[in-house]
Parts: C-alpha cells; sequence; structure tokens
C-alpha cells in the first residue's frame, strides 16, 4: 500500500494502486472458455470484469466516486461529482490472443 505522507492527491494514489491490482489480475492471463463476445468482434474476458470490478470496489471505499464502466456501465452523478471512467483492458483482443500489447 501506499504510504499516506505520499505527496500524491487521494485520487492518484487510488490510481496507482489500481494499476498494480489490475497489473495482478491480467499476469494470471485468460483461458479460451474465458472469453466471450459481447457484440460481433468484441471481446470481452474474465480479466476484463474481475479489474473492472477490483477498481470499482477501490474507487468506491476509497473515494466514493461513481464509476463508469466498459463492461458493466453505469452512470455519472447528476450532481457533476468528480467520477471515473474505466476501460478494464484496452486491447482485450489482443490480451485474449495472447499478444502482449495492450494498455
Amino acid at each position: 500500500m501506499i504510504e499516506s505522507g505520499d505527496p500524491f492527491r487521494p485520487e492518484t494514489l487510488v490510481a496507482i494502486e489500481a494499476v498494480m491490482r489490475a497489473l495482478t489480475i491480467a499476469q494470471r492471463g485468460v483461458g479460451p472458455d474465458e472469453v466471450t463476445a459481447k457484440s460481433g468482434r468484441d471481446l470481452v474476458t474474465a480479466a476484463d470484469v474481475a479489474i473492472e470490478d477490483a477498481v470499482r470496489s477501490m474507487v468506491a471505499d476509497a473515494l466514493s466516486f461513481s464509476v463508469i464502466g466498459e463492461e458493466r456501465g453505469g452512470q455519472a452523478s447528476a450532481d457533476g461529482s468528480p467520477y471515473w471512467l474505466v476501460d478494464p483492458i484496452c486491447g482485450t483482443r489482443n490480451f485474449a490472443s495472447g499478444i502482449p500489447c495492450i494498455a
């Protein structure tokens, strides 16, 4: 965990933790039975969903911000309060194919 005396804003600290947790999940890889089509050629993997769920949980616990995610959707608060946009794995097709060109 990053120390609270760190010179970064709380949002930045949560983002860093989210990236580290996402990397841990993504490094497990994905089996062929964990890939499904959302529509047409658009894929979703179990890792996409697990990463988005982890980030949602972290953001809710630490910041109480709304999250709009590629896999689970969501809505920004009507009052204009901050929210996060989450694309758990940018490059899911590459990830599902074992090509290490993802973001």
